[in-house]
């Protein structure tokens, strides 16, 4: 038992000394360069899957196996580390911390909300289109990444305004029937809202009550394990976060700076044809942007019908002839 616990404290370097040991016979037996490329490829791939050395140091590996093999030369292996792509890759990563620590990504995305209104399915387009727009400069995941806590908190406020909404509307609508009194549907909502400007409840009175109910609701979907009040809310939080997932990637594709698959790409297109001059950031943009935003438009037509459907009347309303 003992011994266990050691194996289990140390097995980060047990794993390490059982890898180089088991495919050590691979370069020894065989004695060439590809069984020598492939031992280090085997190491390396298995120090990634378990990371059982941190994947900053697993990946500068080469740079020390490849000429104590005789594989590569330093010189070889350290200008791989430093080409072209890798650095503006490292601008990429400065530009998105600039933007975070001054916010704004947040900026620009409440903007558009305020600019599309809480309507659910203007709030995913205005959502999409400015996490495409930040993706064109900034990576994929450092985007979607930033991008996410806002779309979750927009999500959240939304469903608790509608929450609070209904619970007046039912407080006036018990009320009102307590009393006898005829009850006008068409006017609930405005009456509520002026309620709600107008007048702050005192204690005691029946919006607290409301609020007591809420939060009883709240605390038995915690403890039914349910987190949205209702199946629409469910699909209306799916819905927003894949839109910035979407989004981010298809954003991505406008820019050369928009991914690190462009930038490779570039880098190889410029290397294997380095008489052609054709490939740059402007051309790369003038081709890419319109089949961004096709893709851009179909995603979110068919998410909007996939999560949360076309209403006949919400559609005429929101698109008039």
């Amino acid at each position: 038992m003992k011994l266990l616990n050691y194996a289990l404290v140390y097995r980060r370097f047990l794993l390490v000394v059982f890898t180089i040991l088991v495919f050590l016979p691979l370069p020894l037996i065989i004695r060439t360069k590809e069984a020598q490329c492939a031992y280090i490829l085997f190491v390396i791939a298995i120090f990634w899957i378990t990371e059982a050395l941190p994947l900053s140091i697993t990946a500068l590996l080469p740079g020390l196996m490849f000429p104590m093999f005789g594989i590569m030369r330093s010189s070889q292996v350290a200008s791989a580390y430093f080409k072209d792509f890798h650095l503006l890759l490292i601008g990429v990563i400065c530009l998105a911390t600039s933007i975070e620590k001054w916010n704004l990504h947040k900026r620009i995305a409440l903007r558009m909300v305020m600019m599309v209104g809480v309507n659910p399915a203007w709030l995913t387009l205005g959502f999409m289109s400015s996490t495409a727009f930040l993706s064109m400069w900034l990576s994929n995941t450092s985007t979607a990444a930033m991008v996410m806590p806002i779309v979750e908190a927009v999500a959240q406020q939304i469903i608790s305004a509608e929450a609070e909404a209904e619970a007046t509307q039912m407080t006036y609508f018990n009320e009102s029937a307590a009393h006898g009194l005829d009850i006008d549907e068409t006017v609930i909502g405005q009456e509520t809202n002026e309620k709600k400007e107008k007048t702050k409840p005192a204690p005691g009175s029946s919006h607290d009550k409301g609020k007591v109910s809420r939060k009883m609701e709240t605390e038995k979907n915690a403890v039914t394990g349910a987190k949205y009040r209702s199946r629409k809310d469910h699909m209306m939080c799916k819905l927003m976060c894949l839109s910035v997932a979407y989004s981010s990637t298809i954003g991505g594709l406008t820019t050369i700076t928009g991914t690190s698959t462009n930038l490779i790409f570039s880098e190889h297109f410029n290397t294997r044809y380095p008489d052609c001059r054709c490939l740059n950031f402007g051309s790369w943009f003038l081709f890419s942007f319109p089949v961004a935003l096709i893709l851009l438009l179909l995603s979110w037509i068919w998410l909007q019908w996939l999560y949360l459907g076309f209403d006949l009347q919400e559609t005429r309303r929101l698109f008039p002839p």
